[in-house]
């Protein structure tokens, strides 16, 4: 039905279901203490953080989101912008860098799962 849809394009995010290293759904209750430890951290280290890698020659693999992002965001050397490292930066930051790659990889779910706000820039994603 056009007229009725449980998605709304200009403000839901759509993600893989999330399996942790033990090939384990999270469940609710983990969900509401993620996202409780996430409201309790009042003042994240970093603004801003992207763990992935830039691809510098490869433009195609993220429609140029990374290069420019590299190049208007990473090279200005704000301080609390970080670039590189593990997820575990997620939780230290308050807005992660979420591009697209090779698909939907786990790193949309990771960041929302530590309560980072996710930067997405994407074709066709509102």
């Amino acid at each position: 039905n056009k007229e009725y849809s449980c998605f709304k394009f200009e403000k839901d995010v759509v993600t893989p279901c999330w399996v942790d290293q033990n090939h384990q759904l999270f469940t609710q209750r983990t969900v509401e203490l993620v996202y409780k430890q996430a409201l309790d951290n009042e003042k994240r280290r970093y603004l801003l953080y992207f763990g992935g890698s830039i691809r510098p020659t490869q433009f195609e693999y993220s429609g140029g989101a990374r290069q420019s992002y590299h190049k208007h965001v990473i090279e200005k050397k704000h301080p609390g912008v970080i670039f590189s490292g593990g997820s575990e930066k997620y939780k230290e930051s308050t807005f992660c860098f979420a591009p697209y790659g090779d698909g939907w990889g786990a790193r949309l779910m990771q960041i929302m799962m530590t309560g980072c706000i996710p930067v997405i820039i994407q074709d066709y994603v509102h």
